[in-house]
């Protein structure tokens, strides 16, 4: 450690495990590695860094798949010793330790806003958290698939998942965060505390001084979710501009999060289909279905898997999926007991059979909930397994398109499908028109086929008014249109909407030192 108390590597294989992330789609340089422990330390490297114009990339878990953590040079400040809240008093504090690392956060109830939160540090994993919260029988409701993933690295990237079909992305559960800026000064938002009106703003820096920020007339995509680039919209919350912003306007030090009581008992439920048509028609029944004689019943998720995707599954799980199978809805119901959930399950039973389901897996049985997550888990040990053996990778998209256009998307993933011939999988959370389309090539030909297509997918969601990312962020991300290399974000803003972010990142950033490359590419930021 050194003088002020946190640690400091340049040791070259240490730095090494920063340079990439979960996808490998890029390798990074850095000089050091920075490991503060408080807030105060993050003020220290971000003002030391800003003073002398070295750039700082914020890591967290390293479960991202965007090269979000990548850093471009400089050096990497990681958040994994950031396991303790540290700027509110003591009453309700927590002490948990798992593997290695003391966490402390706070619990409690808002008498206002009848809810319960809590205020936990950015290092502190989504399973850490959720096994502290269960032992009190409440929950944080996003629901993003990697539970290793670090709170804040979701909170930057705006995280959801499977469940966020019931209960909304990351952004609807913030209500506080402390952030360090890139001047190293400490801002505290609350929700609802500071509205931007007009999409002008003033930050007080007593380093800059009186700062205006304004934010560009761009239209974010009308979607259901939306993890691609800055949140921007007329009178919007200053909070909601940070969500999401992927570390590149500050360093979250804090945060603060909405709690609800914890589910009773959550049903898992594999329906079979005969035809995908069917699978679909059910899905859209069951999107505006209303329970008649149960209350407190919910319908948490609704996750789709096509005939190649159930190929896989049935690679480990043949003997209980049909051989006529040809597509598969996932979805979770919770609700106050088993009753209640036999009854619900007793309302849809009629509509399963009109469309034509040749088998339906649900228990309330411990053994058959644990065996429904690993059956979930076959598909993407199968895509990794198939890619590995092949030498290759997949090329993935997380497009989501508005709903009435989610047809018109739905026969564009099939005709690309057919057109680059290359080996694909169709999944994902149909109930939010998000879907994943995982390219599987075989060989390098392939691969660049699947490029082509990639890129062809990307450009029909922003033609449909859809977001090129829907949960993982945008990252360092590109695609090939044309023969060029185009940023995401320019297939939905255009070079002069990038420019008018970069200006943005610029009010807070002039010297251009936070995570450089995610989101606006660092070229957009020379010359402003």
């Amino acid at each position: 450690m050194d003088e002020i108390g946190f640690k400091i590597s340049d040791d070259k294989d240490i730095i090494e495990k920063y340079l990439t992330d979960e996808s490998s789609i890029i390798k990074g340089y850095a000089d050091s590695v920075y490991y503060p422990y408080t807030e105060a330390h993050v003020n220290k490297i971000v003002r030391d860094a800003n003073e002398n114009k070295v750039r700082v990339t914020v890591s967290g878990g390293g479960t991202g798949i965007t090269g979000s953590r990548v850093p471009l040079g400089g050096v990497v400040v990681s958040t994994e010793y950031m396991t303790q809240i540290s700027t509110i008093g003591e009453d309700n504090w927590i002490e948990y330790r798992e593997g290695g690392y003391t966490y402390v956060i706070k619990i409690g109830w808002d008498e206002e806003e009848n809810t319960y939160y809590a205020v936990a540090p950015p290092g502190i994993t989504l399973q850490t958290l959720d096994n502290i919260l269960a032992t009190r029988k409440l929950l944080y409701p996003p629901d993003p698939t990697e539970k290793m993933a670090f709170l804040g690295g979701t909170v930057a990237t705006n995280a959801s998942g499977s469940r966020s079909y019931y209960y909304g992305s990351t952004r609807e559960y913030i209500r506080r965060l402390r952030i360090v800026l890139p001047t190293g000064e400490t801002l505290d938002i609350k929700r609802g505390e500071y509205i931007i009106r007009n999409r002008v703003f003033r930050i007080e820096s007593k380093i800059y001084g009186s700062i205006e920020i304004k934010l560009p007339k761009l239209k974010i995509p009308n979607v259901r979710k939306n993890a691609a680039g800055y949140y921007i919209k007329d009178n919007m919350d200053l909070i909601d501009l940070f969500i999401g912003s992927e570390g590149t306007l500050g360093v979250f030090t804090e945060i603060e999060v909405r709690l609800i009581p914890r589910p009773n008992i959550v049903i898992p439920l594999y329906i079979m289909f005969l035809s995908n048509e069917d699978s679909i028609d059910f899905v859209r029944e069951m999107r505006v279905f209303e329970f008649k004689n149960v209350s407190n019943v919910h319908v948490l998720s609704l996750e789709y898997y096509d005939r190649y995707s159930v190929d896989f599954i049935r690679l480990r799980y043949g003997s209980i999926i049909p051989d006529d199978t040809s597509s598969i809805i996932y979805m979770e119901m919770d609700g106050d007991d088993e009753e209640t959930l036999i009854e619900a399950l007793q309302e849809i039973d009629d509509i399963i059979d009109y469309y034509r389901s040749n088998k339906v897996l649900a228990s309330f049985d411990v053994d058959w909930i644990k065996l429904s997550s690993e059956i979930r888990h076959a598909l993407p040990t199968g895509v990794n397994e198939f890619v590995r053996r092949h030498g290759t990778r997949k090329v993935a998209t997380d497009i989501a398109v508005p709903d009435d256009s989610f047809d018109e998307m739905l026969e564009y993933y099939r005709i690309i499908g057919d057109e680059t011939g290359v080996q694909y999988v169709l999944f994902g959370h149909i109930g939010d028109n998000h879907l994943h389309f995982n390219f599987l090539p075989r060989d390098d030909n392939e691969l660049m086929k699947a490029y082509t297509g990639y890129s062809k997918l990307l450009l029909k969601a922003v033609e449909l008014g859809g977001t090129v990312s829907a949960e993982h962020g945008v990252g360092k991300k590109k695609c090939i249109v044309d023969g060029d290399e185009v940023p995401l974000l320019e297939l939905m803003y255009g070079k002069d909407g990038l420019i008018e972010l970069a200006k943005l990142k610029h009010s807070f950033d002039p010297n251009h030192i936070l995570n450089i490359g995610n989101i606006i590419p660092k070229d957009y930021l020379e010359g402003i």
